[in-house]
């Protein structure tokens, strides 16, 4: 039976729910280990097994939670996940924080790399919890030396996910991001320096939905980029967990031209809202 431990982490962060998985096995490591191809575009399928599929489709169940136990302003409260939206988290000890209004104005992020620019919203999320976040980490990494840590969100969970794996990683934490959904929240620097870190300091998942406008958003002419690499569901159908390995394609690159780019403008927010089945399943709002 898989295990995890979800530390008081968790209460830290708003949408992106940090946590620390069960050690990896030899096959879990394998299948990270990858090297970038020389084409842009690669098949997920010819490359890999089916680990990388399974850890997203766990990843995502922490993600859903986040959506949990949100009415009324319960932070700090236990989640616990209505419509079967996440089955595997039924003992884990998650817990909420606050919504956070995000906009897309950007500030200096000197601390993190030189040049580095980060959404203001973001970045203010980060600034005023990340004293809580390491703190958290730290005590579960002294009392679970073998757990791995991950960062993992949905939509603007995503991008605070992202954020907070790159400031963990310059602290010389190991950790990987599982972001589903993520609009861009970074400048070129940013985006370079953060898919430059895996994947020594942990393996990047920025993981799309076939037309899923969020991905979009911001648009790259404001100077914004995603992170690398992209795992993109270009099936349209992504109701359930049952979903093949063969449509997922990965993409390479900070601005691909393929992977969700490849579907141009959109407004179909269904799409965002499916990931491996609905995300918000039980949410009321």
């Amino acid at each position: 039976m898989r295990s995890a431990l979800i530390s008081s982490v968790l209460a830290a962060l708003a949408l992106p729910r940090g946590l620390l998985a069960a050690p990896s096995t030899p096959a879990v490591v394998e299948a990270l280990s990858f090297t970038p191809p020389h084409s842009t575009n690669s098949s997920l399928e010819a490359r890999q097994n089916t680990i990388d599929l399974n850890n997203m489709k766990y990843a995502i169940e922490f993600a859903k939670a986040a959506y949990c136990n949100n009415d009324a302003s319960q932070v700090g409260t236990k989640v616990t996940c209505g419509n079967n939206a996440c089955p595997s988290l039924g003992l884990a000890n998650i817990v909420n924080y606050a919504h956070l209004k995000i906009d897309f104005t950007t500030a200096e992020a000197d601390d993190l790399c030189r040049g580095c620019k980060i959404s203001y919203g973001y970045r203010k999320a980060w600034t005023q919890t990340q004293g809580a976040i390491f703190n958290a980490i730290n005590r579960a990494r002294a009392q679970f030396p073998g757990y791995y840590v991950i960062c993992t969100g949905h939509s603007a969970g995503g991008a605070l996910a992202t954020i907070s794996a790159a400031y963990l990683r310059r602290a010389g934490i190991v950790a990987d991001i599982f972001s589903f959904g993520s609009p861009r929240l970074g400048n070129n620097d940013f985006a370079n320096f953060v898919s430059a870190q895996s994947p020594n300091q942990g393996r990047n998942y920025r993981v799309t939905h076939y037309d899923d406008p969020v991905p979009s958003l911001p648009a790259s002419l404001f100077g914004l980029a995603h992170i690398a690499p992209e795992f993109w569901l270009s099936r349209k159908d992504a109701s359930t967990m049952d979903y093949p390995l063969n449509e997922i394609q990965m993409c390479w690159g900070i601005k691909p031209s393929g992977c969700r780019a490849s579907k141009g403008l959109s407004l179909n927010f269904d799409a965002h809202s499916f990931y491996f089945g609905k995300v918000s399943a039980c949410y009321r709002g």
